[in-house]
């Protein structure tokens, strides 16, 4: 009990209408205080917190940032930075108490926030350096009021450019052969009938491969084969039409492509990640628990870890190895970083959102520094305090190079063509000379055979 007021009765009935009131003091220890209403202005309870009284309060950081962040300073002390270690240590600082740390505190040990959390439900820890979500099996007696209102998602890598080879695989697709198909059959078809119909000449393979149509769709020069019937011109220039279309569409894809090469498909939902069996989510074995329920959605596509500093640090790294779980504050820190970056490393989408209730300051049950934290937080809101927070943490990740700017990809020079480059034209190439060659087989054949027929004659 915090509140609680005494009043002494006088034993000498002559004083009778002179009481004294006693007022509880909880802070720095319980004691009695005698009241004077008078120059309290008739106040009987006075808000405690205010001042704490240099109060000891035990608490614990993780150092999993941007949240917490501890350093070794140039004078040999040990700083902490952070956005949530600033709020305590502003809580500190404004009501006169003074932190003390549950474990001794090591730069570099990395705690997870859900084992800090449990310290403090459990009484072990006055007030804790870490946020905490109200899953349900916490109520309000544990938790201050929301402090930030960041949500958790997935951030994944992003699918880079695609290769040279894997562009020409969309320069020459099923519609570009198709066209190219069907433009051929067609023309080859009506030069057919009229070989036969006006000029009396029956070649077979025209049918289906005319050499006076089949270059001019590839914008190829060849000679017009001569005939009595003058309407074959307007055959050889709807084939000039065509390969010219052809010939302007595929240099302006190309120029296009080279000059900015497309991406590979981004995975942008659960599903697509359920099935994306090649990519894994990089958990910490205490999230696997807490999130559970959510874990069927991306089905087997995670692998957990119960080493929490390994998962933090390959995700500080920007390991593209892997898929990380992140709240919003540390994807801003990503996404600060990616800006220096030639091309992003990591993505994410509202898809990749999970369903997680905003986070507070997790408290013992019905503590009694949850009005003065609850204020505070308020006052930190209105005043804006959290992006000078959130600023001053990126910048001294930046100078103890736990951030790099620096490009881990930085843009290539403008380099030739290489033969691997070109791989699918020397498959096309070498599909050209073997029909040429076929083509030019049948021809001998059928001379071969029409000489016999002559000779027998």
């Amino acid at each position: 009990m915090t509140k609680v007021l005494m009043k002494l009765f006088p034993w000498d009935e002559s004083q009778r209408d002179h009481y004294d009131y006693y007022e509880l003091k909880p802070y720095p220890r319980y004691h009695w205080l005698e009241k004077n209403l008078q120059k309290n202005g008739g106040i009987f309870y006075t808000p405690h917190w205010r001042n704490l009284q240099n109060t000891t309060l035990i608490t614990a950081t993780s150092q999993i940032t941007p949240g917490n962040l501890a350093y070794l300073h140039k004078n040999g002390r040990v700083k902490i930075n952070g956005v949530t270690a600033r709020l305590i240590l502003l809580f500190a600082e404004k009501y006169n108490a003074t932190l003390r740390m549950f474990k001794p505190l090591k730069v570099g040990e990395i705690i997870h926030y859900s084992l800090i959390n449990k310290w403090t439900y459990e009484n072990k820890l006055d007030i804790s350096m870490v946020l905490a979500s109200g899953d349900g099996n916490r109520t309000m007696r544990y938790l201050s009021d929301v402090f930030d209102l960041s949500h958790v998602m997935l951030m994944l890598p992003c699918s880079g450019e695609l290769s040279l080879r894997e562009v020409f695989g969309i320069l020459l697709n099923v519609p570009f052969f198709g066209y190219i198909f069907i433009c051929t059959l067609l023309l080859s078809l009506i030069h057919y009938f009229v070989d036969v119909i006006f000029d009396g000449v029956r070649n077979y393979l025209n049918l289906i491969l005319n050499l006076k149509i089949f270059p001019s769709l590839l914008g190829q020069s060849n000679d017009m084969r001569p005939s009595k019937w003058n309407g074959l011109n307007i055959i050889y220039f709807l084939a000039f039409v065509a390969g010219l279309n052809i010939s302007i569409l595929f240099s302006a894809k190309v120029n296009t492509l080279f000059t900015s090469q497309p991406q590979k498909p981004q995975i942008s939902t659960f599903e697509e990640l359920k099935k994306q069996s090649s990519l894994k989510i990089l958990l910490d074995a205490i999230d696997v628990k807490d999130y559970k329920e959510w874990l069927p959605t991306i089905g087997r596509a995670y692998i957990s870890s119960a080493n929490t500093s390994y998962v933090v640090g390959k995700r500080n790294r920007l390991d593209t190895s892997y898929g990380y779980l992140v709240t919003l504050n540390r994807w801003k820190f990503v996404a600060q970083q990616q800006n220096y970056f030639s091309h992003k490393l990591f993505c994410t989408n509202e898809k990749l959102q999970l369903p997680k209730p905003p986070f507070s300051i997790a408290l013992q049950e019905n503590s009694p520094y949850r009005e003065a934290l609850n204020y505070l937080i308020h006052r930190v809101h209105e005043c804006g305090l959290s992006i000078p927070w959130y600023s001053s943490t990126f910048v001294d990740m930046v100078r103890l190079k736990m951030i790099s700017l620096e490009d881990p990809n930085p843009e290539q020079e403008v380099r030739v063509l290489r033969p691997e480059d070109l791989f699918w034209l020397w498959i096309i190439l070498l599909i050209g000379y073997g029909l040429s060659t076929a083509a030019f087989i049948l021809e001998i054949y059928r001379k071969y055979r029409r000489s016999n027929i002559i000779i027998n004659n």
